[in-house]
């Protein structure tokens, strides 16, 4: 294996998140994997922006806010789970994942920016600028989980232990969903 050919390194021992050391590793034939957890959560979020247009579309601008704010909360809680669990577990089990890493958290800040501006134009009622704010989240957010589905969540269900990320995920996401 060379990772400078684009190999993966084999990684000889499952991650465990902290804490969990000699803990018995869940059933991973009925685990559901990273990538089909996570990106579930994507859809989610999706179905949730598509309430945001449909409101707006209505005329409906409190449906919106109210839309708007339970789309924010989903995404803010799906890029707190990837930030504080998930990211670091990668980089700490496949070094060459700090690059797509690194960018995955820098389009996670440009999102964050483009959800601070929807209240406020939704608020505000200049539709054309509600219209440039949703479309380019809209297209950042497309290309940002292809990203994610077809390399980060992959390489991830490849190299960590998928059942235990997964479990957690269910388990301790409270807390990273504050």
């Amino acid at each position: 294996m060379n990772p400078a050919d684009g190999d993966l390194i084999e990684i000889k021992e499952p991650f465990r998140p902290r804490g969990t050391m000699g803990a018995t590793r869940p059933d991973s034939r009925n685990a559901m994997s990273l990538l089909e957890t996570l990106s579930a959560e994507h859809r989610a979020c999706d179905a949730r922006f598509v309430e945001i247009e449909q409101a707006i579309h209505a005329g409906d601008r409190a449906a919106a806010q109210r839309a708007a704010s339970a789309f924010t909360d989903a995404t803010e809680a799906h890029f707190r789970y990837e930030e504080n669990v998930l990211f670091p577990a990668l980089e700490s089990a496949t070094p060459m994942a700090a690059g797509p890493v690194s960018v995955m958290r820098a389009e996670h800040t440009q999102m964050r920016e483009l959800l601070a501006e929807i209240a406020p134009a939704i608020e505000s009622g200049d539709d054309a600028m509600l219209g440039e704010v949703l479309d380019t989240l809209l297209l950042v957010m497309q290309q940002h989980n292809a990203k994610e589905e077809n390399v980060l969540y992959p390489l991830a269900d490849r190299a960590l232990d998928a059942a235990v990320l997964v479990a957690s995920k269910a388990g301790e996401a409270d807390r990273w969903n504050r």
